[in-house]
């Protein structure tokens, strides 16, 4: 099974897409981990603070019920871009915040950055995985994401956070998650673009032995003809 999954795990549209769960992990790492702190050095109150969990945990409720119908409509790569569309919101938002009441609304997107991003990673993982290793690359799924990217996210924001704050901690990451989802668009676009050129040669190369075959037919049914209309003269 390694020579199967190694080849899977070397193509660029599969490297690209793990890349991209291992900084959303390290997004969601630092909400997770950092949010709070920000909130209470802006006198949020605990009420307050449960409410945002009651709102995270509401918001996950349709996406993870309508996150099929999403993922068939639009496709894969299109929903992991929009979750990365909504990072940046989420942490540009977070970080102008003047009153800790409008994390609520924010909250919301936690919908879209948590179930309908989980929900579009596993079901890619069990297309792309080779036949019976589909639990192994669940497996790496949930290593890269709850494992290694969440470890390195907490790590990194608490140092960031440490030396410039809150507020900028979310400004760096608004703008990691920016780029990351433009690399992985530009990942996925040149790697489609790729594969079309590759279909369109081997149409081309097929069409082109067809042709060759056809003429070699018709060559040969022609020199039948010749050789049989030669006997019946002789005849």
């Amino acid at each position: 099974h390694s020579p199967k999954l190694w080849r899977v795990l070397s193509e660029v549209r599969v490297i690209a897409f793990f890349v991209a769960v291992f900084f959303l992990a390290m997004a969601m790492a630092v909400v997770d981990n950092f949010l709070f702190w920000f909130l209470s050095e802006l006198c949020a109150s605990e009420t307050l603070l449960g409410l945002s969990l009651l709102f995270v945990a509401l918001s996950e409720i349709p996406l993870f019920i309508y996150a099929g119908k999403i993922i068939a409509r639009f496709g894969h790569t299109v929903v992991l871009c929009f979750v990365f569309a909504c990072y940046v919101i989420r942490f540009a938002s977070y970080s102008v915040l003047s009153s800790p009441w409008w994390v609520l609304p924010i909250e919301l997107l936690h919908g879209v950055t948590f179930a309908l991003m989980w929900a579009t990673s596993v079901s890619y993982a069990k297309i792309i995985a080779p036949p019976s290793l589909e639990a192994t690359m669940q497996g790496l799924l949930n290593g890269i994401y709850w494992g290694f990217g969440r470890g390195i996210g907490s790590v990194l924001g608490g140092q960031l956070y440490g030396l410039y704050g809150a507020q900028w901690v979310f400004r760096f990451c608004a703008l990691g998650c920016f780029l990351c989802g433009c690399t992985y668009a530009l990942a996925e676009w040149f790697t489609r673009r790729h594969e079309r050129n590759q279909s369109a040669s081997r149409r081309k190369s097929d069409s082109g032995e067809a042709t060759v075959e056809l003429v070699e037919r018709t060559r040969q049914t022609e020199l039948d003809m010749a050789a049989s209309h030669e006997d019946g003269i002789d005849g």
